[in-house]
């Protein structure tokens, strides 16, 4: 037998919320402070890390050439990009991606020494 405590619980769970009542997470709004896609000086930096991982044999082949491939679009698209003048968007979207990669790069050799194995 379930306690009375268990099934109030069950009944606010199932009960509609009016959409004022529901979390939102705030929104966090960009500034010009943050900080900004600095072009090919990412990219160089990653590519060294992908070559340190790869010389190291933190990193497979396969690994580090799907790395250098999306550093590639990357400076690919900084190029499209900049072309007609970088919009904040544009810088943004780079910036993520710059970053993104630069984190799978850490964590892939970070992988590979903290367990010990080869890829």
């Amino acid at each position: 037998m379930m306690r009375r405590g268990a099934w109030i619980a069950i009944a606010l769970m199932a009960a509609p919320m009016p959409a004022t009542a529901q979390f939102r997470a705030p929104v966090k709004e960009w500034s010009p402070a943050a900080p900004v896609y600095a072009g090919s000086a990412d990219t160089a930096k990653i590519r060294r890390d992908i070559d340190h991982g790869r010389n190291a044999g933190q990193l497979s082949r396969r690994d580090a050439y799907r790395q250098r491939r999306e550093a590639n679009q990357i400076d690919t698209l900084s190029d499209r990009y900049g072309g007609d003048g970088m919009s904040d968007a544009e810088a943004r979207e780079l910036d993520t991606r710059a970053r993104v990669l630069d984190a799978q790069v850490a964590a892939h050799r970070t992988q590979a020494i903290t367990t010990g194995k080869k890829p």
